[in-house]
């Protein structure tokens, strides 16, 4: 049963106590794994006004409202994805809401408030699906600002359904940020973000130097990744973190020579290291350009901004060197991509 889609074994499941209790079960599960679907590459959220929305989108690019999500999406902002699962935060802080859009299951998180920490700090969120066993885990990070105090971390995980503050032998060096603008992805069973670290000089003045920080889903470990010093010397700023397969993408917009580029570098890493690390494109671009994904033929898919409340969304066909209109704006910033995949996890929850 295990090679059949996830529509055929829900069904499956009302023929019998036994059918629903094989197919309920973490073995079967864990098994089941998560694969990409044929006809849905990716779905797709945005926002424009008050209003949410999410569709899903094939090879071709067209897109299919999804009409059925039983989220609240206009309440709801993305964190990231990983093996199918979406993740979304509410309120200042207050939850997160974890939706497997192959099964149409949803399930909430409710963020514990820390009297430990101070009340002006930082906060960071996490999320990833641990590849070997699917077990969601969550991580609520709250660290100081401006390179003062040390780091709180907290980790829930789906299986143990509780939260477990992590030791500081796990933790980076209490100088280094997460930067939240730079988002956040997973590769091989790691959670990236961008950060930095602030060093100061002998007159009292400080500069940052850029790097990457992963979290080990299966060790509960932090560790600092840098950033080859001639790839860290061309990066922009802002940059941002994305995935193509199982390699990391940074990208971002540069000046050079009053014109205007979109830029992105595939960076191989291990988790602990960046192995090696290559130029992937340079696109010219009048407008300020904002990478969110790639199709199935590996095109950048981008936000572009022309100065205008609405964003629209477009594709660079690398073959003609053209961007074209997918044929949806929405407000800035609120366009996210997660790649489908269909699994059963949260289906026994």
């Amino acid at each position: 049963m295990n090679k059949l889609p996830t529509k055929c074994l829900l069904q499956f499941r009302r023929v019998s106590k036994l059918w629903k209790f094989t197919i309920d079960s973490s073995i079967f599960i864990r098994d089941y794994g998560s694969r990409q679907c044929e006809t849905c590459c990716f779905n797709l959220a945005y926002k424009r006004s008050t209003e949410g929305f999410m569709c899903s989108v094939d090879e071709q690019m067209s897109y299919t409202p999804l009409l059925n999500t039983n989220l609240y999406l206009s309440a709801l902002t993305p964190i990231t994805t990983s093996e199918g699962v979406w993740c979304f935060s509410y309120g200042s802080h207050m939850g997160a809401i974890l939706w497997n859009p192959s099964i149409r299951k949803s399930i909430g998180i409710v963020i514990p408030y820390m009297t430990s920490q101070p009340e002006i700090r930082k906060i960071v969120w996490g999320f990833g699906v641990r590849s070997d066993t699917l077990d969601p885990t969550f991580l609520n990070i709250s660290m100081g600002k401006y390179g003062a105090g040390p780091w709180h971390v907290f980790v829930y995980t789906l299986s143990s359904n509780s939260w477990n503050s992590l030791e500081n032998y796990r933790l980076p060096r209490v100088s280094i940020r997460i930067k939240r603008s730079c988002g956040q992805t997973t590769v091989s069973g790691f959670i990236f973000w961008g950060g930095y670290e602030i060093f100061f000089n002998v007159d009292g003045s400080c500069y940052n130097i850029s790097m990457l920080v992963s979290f080990d889903m299966i060790n509960h470990q932090f560790h600092v990744l840098d950033i080859p010093s001639v790839l860290r010397d061309q990066l922009p700023d802002p940059f941002y973190i994305s995935h193509l397969g199982n390699s990391l993408v940074i990208s971002g917009n540069l000046i050079i020579f009053e014109n205007r580029y979109i830029c992105a570098w595939l960076l191989e890493v291990d988790g602990y290291n960046v192995t090696s690390w290559r130029m992937l494109f340079v696109i010219p671009s009048t407008n300020v350009v904002k990478l969110i994904g790639f199709t199935k033929d590996d095109d950048p898919i981008v936000e572009v901004d022309r100065g205008r409340m609405l964003h629209p969304l477009q594709v660079y066909d690398r073959a003609s060197e053209e961007f074209h209109n997918v044929g949806i704006s929405a407000d800035g910033g609120s366009f996210f991509i997660g790649p489908y995949k269909e699994s059963l996890i949260l289906l026994n929850v």
